[in-house]
This record gives structure tokens, sequence and C-alpha cells, in this order.
């Protein structure tokens, strides 16, 4: 597959609990479910350097307690847990001091670490806390109940360069504070509020036990009592990435392609404008439905119809009728038709076509 345009890759941040998940295996459909993300080509999965910062923290503790645990278990001794919860914030309980467990536990978060970065191809972001960072950070945190930890995790992947704030972002977390500041019915429009005064994007934020599609399904990847099947995991997936690329490229996206007349086929390219207007002499990215490819057309497609020529550019649809729209497909200079292959790629039913960005630098 062609690798996919830079508008057509969305970024995915994790917050620090779900990393730590990953690495336990803590919910076997959501390890599923970021494995299959890790794997799309049009997905780039990343956790900020505040992030990393606090999984060392917490797994540094998980790490030691269970060391804690295996030692008093060899003594023949039973954990005393009033005990472990005393001492745990200072990593001096009696029955094991840290300095007799760091190298085990040191090389067991190392190893977490590797697993993250090499079997989940997340993106380690290096996120200096440069000074715009610091406002947003300020408002954010005074404006609602979400914690400086959280803040800077959010922000640091929102704005990880002074000079290239995201423009679209996507982040999952288990932690319900930090979603309903967020997303939460009556504190939606103060952080809104707060994203829009700092001229930053809002990303879209997600719950595990709540992921949704604009048709209503939901996927739930905690709950245990709940049974999807990979089969159900991979198609949701799907059609969310799907969701979001289209949602990403809202000023590029054309429509869907249906099916051509029968006599037509190898000739026309047949789609729904779903777009509010049609310009003439565009270049075009056909994506898969099924994410299995793109296709970047080398010809700026040009002429156009609906049922008959269109005459006027930019062309604006008046009902649902005027939104059938089909025109030529061809090999980059000549007046060939184009082969077999490609010709399935730009036709296939329910297929996504977009403008491509380019397509304005040449006019």
């Amino acid at each position: 597959m062609e690798n996919p345009n830079n508008n057509l890759r969305i970024k995915v941040a994790l917050d620090t609990q779900i990393l730590a998940y990953l690495v336990d295996n803590t919910y076997p459909n959501l390890t599923f479910f970021i494995k299959i993300l890790s794997e799309c080509p049009f997905i780039d999965i990343v956790c900020s350097r505040f992030a990393i910062y606090e999984f060392i923290g917490i797994r540094k503790l998980e790490h030691y307690l269970r060391e804690l645990v295996n030692e008093t278990k060899k003594k023949g001794g039973t954990v005393n847990f009033s005990s472990a919860i005393k001492y745990k914030s200072e990593f001096d309980s009696p029955e094991l001091k840290y300095t007799d467990a760091f190298d085990k536990v040191k090389e067991s978060v190392e190893k977490e670490l590797a697993l993250i970065y090499d079997d989940y191809g997340i993106i380690y972001e290096s996120v200096n806390i440069h000074n715009d960072l610091w406002k947003p950070h300020q408002d954010l945190v005074l404006s609602t109940r979400i914690s400086k930890e959280d803040s800077l995790l959010l922000l640091s992947s929102v704005f990880p360069d002074s000079l290239a704030p995201e423009d679209y972002l996507i982040l999952f977390t288990n932690d319900n504070q930090f979603y309903n500041a967020l997303c939460g019915e009556k504190e939606v429009e103060t952080s809104d509020r707060v994203f829009e005064e700092n001229n930053l994007i809002k990303p879209y934020t997600y719950h595990l036990k709540k992921l949704y599609l604009k048709d209503q399904s939901t996927l739930n990847l905690i709950n245990p009592d709940i049974e999807f099947t990979e089969d159900n995991i991979r198609s949701f997936t799907t059609n969310f990435i799907l969701e979001h690329i289209t949602e990403k490229n809202k000023k590029y996206f054309l429509g869907k392609i249906v099916s051509c007349p029968q006599k037509m086929i190898g000739k026309l390219m047949c789609f729904k404008l779903h777009a509010e207007e049609l310009s003439e002499k565009i270049y075009v990215t056909i994506l898969s439905n099924k994410l299995e490819y793109i296709y970047n057309h080398k010809e700026p497609l040009k002429d156009f119809h609906n049922g008959t020529p269109i005459e006027t550019y930019p062309y604006i649809p008046s009902d649902e009728n005027s939104r059938k729209i089909s025109v030529e497909v061809k090999k980059k200079g000549t007046e060939e038709y184009l082969d077999e292959n490609d010709y399935k790629k730009v036709s296939e039913n329910g297929n996504l076509i977009f403008i491509h960005p380019d397509s304005f630098l040449t006019k």
C-alpha cells in the first residue's frame, strides 16, 4: 500500500494508566484494540514524556510490591498489607528494603518500556515545557477538576512544540474524573472555552468503557462481562478510524463510491457527493472502506456529469438526485482507461473519495 498522505493519518494519545494495562494485559479486549491501531498505517500512537514519567513511577511501586510479596512467601510468611501500605511511599518495608530489590525492579520496568515501544509501536514524544504551554496549563488546572499531572499530559500531547500544535488528536483514558472534566455534561463548556481561548484544538476524548460511532454502535473495552469477538472489535476499529479520517478531512471529503451502470464499468467512477460543492479539475485520493489501500489518481478529474454534463463550477447540488456524480477515469497523459487493478480501486462500492490537498496548490 502507498504511504498515506499526512492528512489521512490520525494521532492517538494514551494516558498513563492505559500503558500499565497494556504491559499487564489487564483487559484483553483493550490489548487487542490497541494492537489493531498500532498495526494500522493510518494511525500513530503516541505518549508524551509526562506519561512515561508517571508510568515509571507507578510501575516502580508495582514491581516493588510484587517483589515484597515474593520475598515474604519465600520466607514462609504472609504479607502484612497494612505494613506494605504504610511503607510503600518510602519503599522501605521491614520485609524488603528497596535497596535489596532495585535491580529486579529496574529490569522489569525497562522491559515494560521496551514492550511499549517495540510491540505496540508507541511513539515516545520528547516534549519540553515550552513557555507557550504554561498559560493553557494554568487555565485548565484552575478552570476544571483536571489535576496538574493530567493537564501536563494532555496539553503536551496537544501542544508538543510551540511552533507546531496538533491539528487533530484522539485521547483514550480510563480516568473518570479526567474524562468528566473534559466531556461531562456540566463541565464540557468550561474545558471547551479554555482550549478555544488558547487557540488549541480539543482532543476527541474517549473513556475505555464507551467508545462510540455515529451510528450509535459502542464498544466497552474494560468490562469482562461484555463479550466481543475479535471480528467485532476489528470491524468497530475500522469504522472508528474511517470516521475520524473523514472528520479530520471535512474540507477534502467528497463522498462515497457507488456502483456505475453495467455498460460503463471500466470507464466511469461514480460517487454520491456528500460535500456541499464540487470543483472542476481536482486530484483525488480513494480510501478503501476496509483500510486496505489508498489510491491517488494521477490525473486531475474534470468533466463531471450528473446525468448530463455539469457546465457551471463550483457545482452545488440542489437535492439528493443531484448528488449522483460520474466522471471518466483515465491513465495519466493518455486517452486510455485505467487497467483492471486500478479501476477496481476507484470503483469499489463504499470507498471514500477525498480531494487531494495538492489540488489547491495547482490552482
